[in-house]
């Protein structure tokens, strides 16, 4: 089925590099250093789970058909992707509308391939 490569990016600029399974559209959790690392386990990785409190708010990127990302969870220290973050259509449930019924507040998607994905090239 159709796997692709994706990223995260942390606030510091740090980037690490994950499978992404499209069949199912899930981040396969486990980070690597680089692209060949990913490669190099490609359709072999075990799911990773953050076992310390050391999460930070990151961009994800799938480089899934056009590519998009969105805004997730993740730690450099377990080399994990988060729970819900690993579901990038996942719905978030809110508050209780008139009805009685949680509110659905889709997670914000951003469309396109963004400018960190590509290393800097170097001018001539």
């Amino acid at each position: 089925m159709s796997h692709a490569m994706g990223a995260v990016r942390f606030p510091d600029g740090l980037i690490l590099y994950y499978e992404y399974d499209g069949t199912s559209d899930f981040v396969i959790s486990c980070l690597h250093d680089s692209k060949a690392e990913v490669s190099a386990e490609w359709r072999k990785h075990s799911p990773r789970v953050c076992t310390c409190p050391k999460m930070e708010t990151v961009e994800i990127y799938a480089d899934y058909g056009n590519g998009f990302s969105w805004v997730g969870l993740a730690c450099r220290i377990c080399r994990a992707v988060a729970g819900c973050s690993r579901h990038p259509f996942e719905i978030e449930w809110g508050e209780p509308d008139d009805f009685g019924l949680p509110r659905e507040t889709p997670r914000e998607l951003y469309n396109g391939i963004p400018d960190w994905w590509y290393p800097k090239r170097a001018k001539y």
